[in-house]
């Protein structure tokens, strides 16, 4: 598995994440293993076009 797609999977658990839980988002990087959640919401938004915060307040 390359770094791009082990990132999209961990990617694509935050989104599930972010939607069935109300954690902070400190810890749900931490859960899909990014330490620093800066950059976790950096990588979040590159992929998914919003911050994980937008994300989870969206209209659904």
């Amino acid at each position: 598995m390359t770094a791009d797609q082990i990132a999209l999977k961990r990617m694509s658990r935050a989104r599930e994440v972010l939607d069935t839980t109300a954690l902070p988002v400190s810890l749900v990087a931490r859960g899909v293993g990014y330490d620093d959640p800066f950059y976790f919401s950096r990588v979040f938004r590159r992929v998914h076009g919003l911050t994980p915060r937008d994300y989870r307040q969206r209209p659904r």
